[in-house]
């Protein structure tokens, strides 16, 4: 099968899919044209279960309140995704202040696959797209 089919059924995107096949974790060959066909048995593969984190914050200790109903709709949200989450992160502070100690925990933790948030924001003020694009 097509490289890009494996990835669709692998659940991962094609450039980690080409990552495994240049690495040699998969087994393929590469034709004339560019095209990379995947020759192992796809069915031995398994997608790992993903290690979900909700991360809820408020900026000041006066809207801790909110804090609780924001993890709480989170965690319903990943219930009706079929997520199972692993952890709630719960922080007060403010948006621009980058050295959040339970935030940088979360970011540092190589076993963390999703983090769900309620709206970028509440993850950071600036720099999101940093921190998506190297999550």
């Amino acid at each position: 099968m097509k490289l890009r089919t494996f990835a669709e059924r692998m659940g991962v995107r094609y450039e980690t899919a080409w990552r495994w096949f240049k690495s040699g974790k998969i087994q393929g060959r590469q034709l004339d044209t560019g095209t990379i066909i995947i020759t192992e048995d796809v069915e031995h593969y398994t997608q790992p279960e993903p290690v979900v984190v909700v991360y809820a914050r408020v900026s000041a200790n006066e809207n801790r309140p909110n804090l609780d109903t924001q993890a709480e709709r989170l965690s319903g949200y990943c219930a009706a995704k079929g997520w199972k989450v692993h952890k709630v992160v719960k922080e007060v502070g403010s948006g621009i202040n980058d050295g959040r100690k339970k935030l940088l925990a979360l970011l540092a933790d190589p076993t963390v696959t999703i983090i769900v948030v309620e709206h970028k924001d509440r993850l950071t003020r600036f720099g999101f797209k940093y921190i998506e694009t190297l999550y």
